[in-house]
């Protein structure tokens, strides 16, 4: 249990190290994201503490899971080639001036239906696995697995019981407030920005985010933390952290521990990273 501990903290995801530079820089390359991946999935791993019998039932889930996915992998071809095809078609007619047919608005439906109905069986089959995973794990390794958020570096454990204050965002809240009114001026837009970015990135797929409303959300944050009298700020610099954190507290109900399972235990990058272990 020495390392288990650490992954019940969460990594600071508004304003991590470079959050404060410019904005446009390039993305990152496949293989930097991969290698991204990695960590997030070994320290997991690591704070998990798995044993050996554990170690080998994720494995053979995760190759399943693989397995799965590339059952399907072909027909999730098809499938998307049809649908180039309809929108090349759809596309073709709507530049002429025309409106779609039946049989376009038949095809796009029946691609639609057919596209959710395979997702729908690799969901079910996949969840199956993630549940057989989360009933190998003990009462402390699910209770990390709930709390785990995906992160690079790990809080230091050193903080063990202190996992809502978000130090590294205080930190730079502080660091907002030392800036000289030139400095402030010339970086606050960027760093609007940046927040923004660093925001949106780490929000679930498809959550609906203003761009505009964001940046000046930031701007009037940024102002307001400046303004502030210093025995002010200390007194509420914890509760700003917080007005962030409940501003984008997700508006459902948080993944179950299979779910959990699934998206980080059965991907298929774990059975090389448990191997590399042994």
């Amino acid at each position: 249990m020495k390392k288990m501990m650490f992954i019940f903290a969460a990594c600071v995801l508004l304003f991590p190290a470079g959050a404060f530079s410019a904005p446009g820089k390039p993305d990152r390359s496949d293989e930097t994201a991969g290698k991204v991946r990695d960590i997030q999935i070994l320290n997991l791993i690591n704070g998990l503490e798995l044993t050996q019998s554990q170690k080998e039932i994720v494995v053979t889930k995760a190759r399943e899971a693989a397995a799965i996915r590339a059952t399907y992998e072909l027909t999730l071809a098809k499938n998307e080639n049809e649908f180039e095809s309809v929108i090349n078609e759809l596309r073709a007619v709507l530049v002429k001036g025309g409106a779609a047919s039946e049989e376009l608005r038949k095809r796009l439906n029946e691609n639609k239906k057919a596209r959710t109905d395979i997702e729908e069986k690799i969901e079910n089959e996949t969840m199956a696995l993630a549940r057989e995973v989360e009933k190998s794990l003990d009462g402390r390794q699910k209770y990390a697995l709930e709390h785990y958020k995906p992160c690079l570096i790990p809080p230091d454990t050193a903080n063990i019981g202190q996992a809502d204050e978000p130090g590294g965002f205080l930190k730079k809240l502080d660091k907002l407030r030392t800036m000289t009114p030139q400095e402030y001026t010339k970086k606050r837009m960027p760093m609007a920005f940046a927040a923004y970015k660093r925001v949106k990135t780490h929000l679930p797929p498809g959550t609906d985010l203003d761009e505009e409303n964001e940046i000046e959300f930031y701007l009037g944050f940024f102002d307001k933390i400046r303004a502030m009298d210093e025995p002010q700020y200390l007194l509420k610099k914890k509760e700003l952290a917080g007005e962030l954190a409940e501003r984008y507290k997700p508006k459902f109900l948080p993944l179950t521990l299979a779910a959990k399972a699934k998206n980080l235990l059965l991907d298929p990058r774990v059975p090389e990273l448990v191997n590399i272990k042994k």
